[in-house]
C-alpha cells in the first residue's frame, strides 16, 4: 500500500475537473455548486484526503489566513468578538492570527506591517484608542488586502465594511436610566474624542441630560484611556472636591467597576449615594456586589458579521461589486444593583 498522501490534484484527476475547483469546493466557495461540493467531498473521503492549507493556498493564490488586530484580548468584548470571527473563519477553511495592539498606535502599525509581509488574505481591526493617523490602513488596501473595521472604526478609509453598535443610543439609555433613578449630578468618564464611538457616547450622554432637564457641567466630564487606573483616579478627583457627582456613566465597564470600587472603599454607598452605569460587559459585571448595570453590546454577533463581510470581499468574483457600508447593531441596557437605589 502506498504511503503517498492524497492531494487535491488526485481528486481533480479522479473527477476530471480543475484543481482550483477542487480547492474552492473544499473551502465551501459560494461560486461552486452544492452538487460539485458534495461530489468533491465524497471523493476526498474515499481517497483519504487530508487538507493541507498551505498547498491549497498556493493553488488559489491565497494564504487562507486572516489577521485580527484588537486593543486587548483580555477584555470580554474583544474575546467574544474573536469567538465570532474564529467560528466563521474555521467554517470557511481559514486560520486566524490574533494580534494585540495594547491600545498603542505604534504597535498597531508594526502589526499591520507584519500581517502585510505575511500576505494574509484580509484583516479585521478595532483601532487603538490613540490612533489618529491611518497610512497603515491605506498601505494594506494598496497592497490588495481587504479590511473590515469593527467597534472603533476609521471613517477616513472608504470602501470598507464597518461593524459598530448604536453608541449614541446606548449612552442615552444608560444616562437616562440614572436620571430616572433620581440622580442629579451625573459625571461621564469618557474615551478620547479622536474615536467616533466615544464622541457618540458623549453626545448620547449630553442629550439624555438635556431631555431630563439636568444641567451639563463640563467639569463632570473627564477624558482618558479608560483603564482601571483611570476609573480610580477620576473617581478620586471628582469625589474629593464637593460638589461632586452622585452618579457615573462610564464609557466602558473597566472604569465603571474601578470607580465603584473607589466609592465603596471610601464609605460611599452604591447605589444609595452613588449610581454607576458602564458601557459593555465584563465577565465579573454580574458577579460583583453590588452587580454593575451595563449597556450590553452584541459582541459575538459583531465578530461574526465582521468575518462574514471580510470573506465576502476576499472571495468576490468579479471584484468591485460589493456595497460597502456601516452596519450598526442595537444595544441593550442590563439593569443591576449599582444604579437602582429604589
Amino acid at each position: 500500500m502506498s504511503n503517498k498522501k492524497v492531494s487535491i490534484y488526485d481528486i481533480a484527476d479522479y473527477l476530471g475537473i480543475a484543481s482550483s475547483t477542487v480547492s474552492r469546493a473544499l473551502n465551501d466557495h459560494a461560486r461552486i455548486s452544492e452538487k460539485t461540493k458534495e461530489e468533491v467531498r465524497r471523493v476526498a473521503k474515499v481517497l483519504g484526503f487530508e487538507k493541507n492549507h498551505l498547498a491549497t493556498g498556493l493553488i488559489t493564490n491565497q494564504s487562507l489566513t486572516i489577521g485580527v488586530v484588537v486593543p486587548a484580548v483580555n477584555r470580554n468584548f474583544f474575546a467574544s468578538a474573536i469567538t465570532g470571527i474564529e467560528k466563521i473563519a474555521s467554517e470557511n477553511g481559514y486560520t486566524v492570527l490574533i494580534c494585540q495592539s495594547h491600545d498603542l498606535y505604534d504597535r498597531e502599525v508594526e502589526l499591520f506591517d507584519t500581517l502585510i509581509a505575511n500576505r494574509v488574505d484580509g484583516i479585521i481591526v478595532s483601532l487603538a484608542i490613540n490612533t489618529e493617523q491611518f497610512d497603515h490602513f491605506r498601505k494594506a488596501r494598496d497592497t490588495g488586502i481587504p479590511l473590515v473595521f469593527f467597534d472603533r472604526v476609521c471613517d477616513e478609509i472608504e470602501d470598507t465594511f464597518k461593524i459598530v453598535v448604536k453608541d449614541f443610543e446606548g449612552a442615552y439609555l444608560g444616562t437616562s436610566h440614572l436620571a430616572e433613578q433620581g440622580f442629579k449630578r451625573i459625571a461621564h468618564i469618557a474615551g478620547y474624542q479622536s474615536q467616533k464611538i466615544f464622541r457618540d457616547r458623549l453626545a448620547g450622554y449630553k442629550q439624555a441630560l438635556l431631555d431630563a432637564n439636568l444641567p451639563y457641567d463640563e467639569k463632570l466630564v473627564k477624558y482618558c484611556q479608560l483603564t482601571t487606573e483611570d476609573g480610580t483616579g477620576i473617581a478620586e478627583e471628582l469625589l474629593q472636591h464637593p460638589p461632586g457627582p452622585d452618579a457615573f456613566f462610564c464609557a466602558n465597564n473597566l472604569t465603571a467597576i474601578s470607580a465603584m470600587a473607589y466609592a465603596l472603599n471610601h464609605h460611599i454607598k452604591v447605589p444609595q449615594e452613588m449610581g454607576i452605569v458602564g458601557f459593555s460587559e465584563e465577565t465579573v459585571s454580574s458577579l460583583l456586589k453590588p452587580s454593575v448595570t451595563s449597556v450590553r453590546q452584541p459582541c459575538e454577533e459583531m465578530g461574526t458579521l465582521a468575518a462574514q463581510k471580510l470573506l465576502e470581499e476576499i472571495n468576490q468574483e468579479p471584484a468591485g461589486q460589493l456595497d460597502f457600508k456601516e452596519i450598526a447593531l442595537s444595544t441593550e441596557l442590563i439593569v443591576r444593583e449599582s444604579s437602582t437605589p429604589h
